[in-house]
């Protein structure tokens, strides 16, 4: 019993950890996603970490339970399950939107990795660009196992060194804290549109990360293991979200003018062990995130080739999926980061509100009590064939 727990322990954690490593790449960790649905709010950006994220694991929750009842595991499968009877005209709109999307946060994460190999190690931007590609390439092609412990791994080497670094910077920071939040520019903007901003936010984590996470879910075989992994994970997003938004508030507005505020942020401290473990946490977190929405496509797009070519090898067809979006992330990379963030994760978070989000809250919800009333011993005879 001992094991069994144990082992359900671990899976869940390794989810939970994948989550939080998909979700802290592009603009979390370099702080241009925070900032720009953040922590330029002032008070609001108090409050809305903890809040976006326990709303996303509401509906994660419910697309994770779908996915487990029906043992779905790529993102197709699993709209084809959530919009039937319309799934032939719905799926191939989420379908299009969601590479869009995908591309999107690839791209946010090979434009931010390589302009923080340009900046602190003098890395041309474009040779930059293939390291973070070709790093990501690698992880994301040799299956879930492999998915699992990296995202376990980046996830720890990320957390260890934003708890360092935010610690730092509010210690060096502090006073200034109190100075922006009563200042009226950080109380200017109404509840409303904070909100919708928020919204905006979680919309745009329902396209390339629940393609990612539902090809790694498969190791979670009952809802209370998708409900662990969905605690850890919301502790592990919540508190980190919570923290670099506050660290970088302390530096407000002067950390607005960098397209990377938290690395400006690592900078103003003057500690140079500070801003090590920020560039090192930064590019772990565009890799990880890299890697997850990569692998969510591959196992989409790969098994459509070995299905019609039995003998071909997965890996490599996974590599060449893989290469594909890579290249097409780095045409819009070019953009630049923070444009890529104000403007694409804005747009596509208010579409995945519509397309996704409420879905999932509301059809999900209502097809997994269905389900689970006409299958009440479900979870335990999966169990049991598993043994």
């Amino acid at each position: 019993m001992d094991k069994k727990k144990g082992a359900t322990l671990a899976a869940a954690f390794s989810v939970a950890a994948t989550w939080f490593s998909v979700h802290a790449g592009g603009g979390f960790a370099s702080g241009s996603q925070t900032m720009g649905f953040l922590t330029r709010f002032g008070f609001h950006a108090i409050w809305t970490p903890v809040s976006m994220v326990v709303i996303l694991a509401l509906a994660y929750r419910e697309l994770f339970i779908m996915g487990k009842n029906h043992n779905l595991n790529n993102f197709r499968a699993l709209t084809n399950e959530l919009y039937h009877p319309y799934e032939k005209v719905l799926s191939p709109i989420y379908e299009v939107l969601s590479i869009i999307a995908s591309v999107m946060a690839i791209a946010s994460c090979v434009a931010g990795g390589a302009t923080v190999l340009e900046s602190y190690l003098g890395v041309p931007y474009f040779a930059g660009i293939v390291v973070i590609g070709v790093g990501m390439l690698l992880l994301s092609i040799f299956g879930r196992d492999l998915v699992l412990k990296a995202g376990t791994a980046l996830c720890i080497i990320i957390f260890v060194a934003l708890v360092l670094i935010c610690g730092v910077a509010l210690t060096n920071g502090n006073g200034h804290l109190g100075t922006w939040m009563s200042s009226p520019e950080a109380n200017s903007t109404s509840f409303g549109y904070v909100l919708l901003k928020m919204f905006s936010y979680v919309g745009f984590q329902c396209w390339g990360p629940v393609g990612a996470l539902i090809g790694v879910t498969g190791v979670l075989k009952t809802n209370k293991d998708i409900n662990l992994a969905l605690v850890i994970g919301v502790f592990i997003n919540a508190i980190m979200l919570w923290l670099t938004n506050v660290a970088m508030m302390a530096y407000m507005p002067e950390c607005t003018a960098s397209a990377l505020p938290l690395y400006w942020v690592c900078e103003s401290t003057g500690q140079q062990a500070v801003l090590i473990a920020y560039v090192v946490a930064l590019l772990a977190a565009y890799v990880s995130t890299g890697v997850g929405v990569v692998y969510g496509l591959a196992v989409r797009y790969t098994p459509l080739v070995t299905s019609r070519r039995p003998n071909a090898n997965p890996t490599v067809i996974n590599a060449i999926v893989g290469a594909l979006f890579i290249i097409a992330t780095v045409l819009v990379s070019t953009v630049g980061l923070t444009n890529i963030i104000n403007y694409g994760f804005g747009y596509m978070g208010y579409v995945g509100i519509v397309v996704l989000f409420i879905p999932a809250i509301t059809v999900a919800h209502i097809k997994n009590k269905k389900f689970a009333k006409e299958h009440p011993n479900f979870d335990e005879e999966q169990l049991s064939k598993s043994k």
